[in-house]
């Protein structure tokens, strides 16, 4: 699928397929939930499309069939295993071997490696050789939010590709006739920091619903009307990564809008605020999202707290 606020980026990329001058390592940088990864995979497809149609990929020849199930020997994407943070030296290695061999369809061979900056200094030294000498009709993309995460030696071997960020009416337009309106797409464009395809997959989603709960309890927590061992009993049966997550996105929004007489919190949020001022001064304030930044870090790694002993700590911060 190519968004609408990719159309340029798409156009220039097929200019230069149409004239010869595709570059065969490409480095596609911007923030995420922009469809960096779709644009690559649009762009994987259309190359290895026997019979394009209108600068689009046929969908029907022979490849994209390949494609439509999953089966496409000369296409891979490279990204994270299941509960690992890097994309391992010895999985670039196989895309080395990967680009060497011939295409068995004859024609384009695809990495996509997504994201470029899981790759550690061994295994972005790996692939360096590959960027250096690609197999024939071979293109290599690599995605990330910014090209200062990879190696410069990676960096100054493949043509930039840099995704703008869009407007937050741009994404209203997009959203709102696929959520069921307007004032739902302000409201999940919102709660996704303007980034339209993560407010996509927000909608109806557990992670949304869980964020609504959150909000309540917490609110409730602080008007008194619950106890904070109750709250973190029911917290402790979630995502312990989730629960933290949306609590720091609340501080560090709290932040801004203490700090800024402009910043304007979403509408089902300025009551929290309002009641965690009064518990949090901008000292207190910054250790808590400090605090959290480090708890959601150590998460990340594959740690497993006492979620419910966790959750009691992090609410007795703000019984006092």
């Amino acid at each position: 699928m190519i968004y609408p606020w990719l159309e340029d980026r798409w156009q220039q990329l097929i200019e230069q397929v149409d004239a010869g001058i595709l570059p065969h390592a490409l480095l596609i940088t911007g923030s995420a939930g922009l469809g960096k990864l779709s644009l690559a995979k649009a762009l994987g497809i259309y190359l290895q499309c026997h019979q394009p149609v209108d600068k689009q990929a046929c969908g029907s020849c022979k490849s994209c069939l390949l494609h439509q199930v999953g089966t496409h020997p000369d296409y891979k994407v490279l990204t994270l295993e299941e509960g690992s943070r890097q994309i391992k030296i010895d999985a670039v290695r196989q895309v080395s071997d990967f680009v060497l061999k011939k295409s068995q369809q004859g024609g384009y061979k695809i990495v996509i490696i997504d994201p470029a900056v899981a790759m550690n200094e061994n295994a972005s030294n790996a692939l360096l050789k590959s960027l250096e000498e690609p197999g024939e009709s071979t293109v290599i993309i690599l995605l990330g939010v910014s090209s200062q995460q990879v190696l410069p030696t990676i960096r100054s071997r493949c043509q930039l590709l840099q995704i703008r960020d869009i407007s937050f009416e741009q994404g209203e337009q997009w959203l709102a006739p696929q959520v069921g309106g307007l004032e739902r797409a302000k409201y999940l464009l919102a709660v996704a920091k303007g980034q339209p395809t993560l407010a996509l997959e927000l909608d109806q989603s557990p992670k949304l619903q869980l964020r609504e709960q959150i909000l309540a309890e917490l609110t409730q927590l602080l008007e008194g009307q619950t106890d904070l061992v109750v709250v973190a009993q029911k917290w402790a049966k979630a995502e312990l990564g989730e629960v933290v997550g949306w609590l720091l996105d609340w501080y560090i929004d709290l932040a801004k809008w203490t700090a800024t007489g402009g910043y304007t919190a979403m509408a089902d949020c300025q009551v929290l605020y309002r009641l965690l001022a009064l518990r949090l001064n901008p000292q207190k304030l910054h250790q808590q999202v400090d605090k959290l930044t480090k708890l959601k870090a150590v998460i990340t790694k594959g740690a497993s707290p006492n979620k419910q002993l966790l959750l009691e700590g992090v609410l007795a911060d703000l019984s006092h």
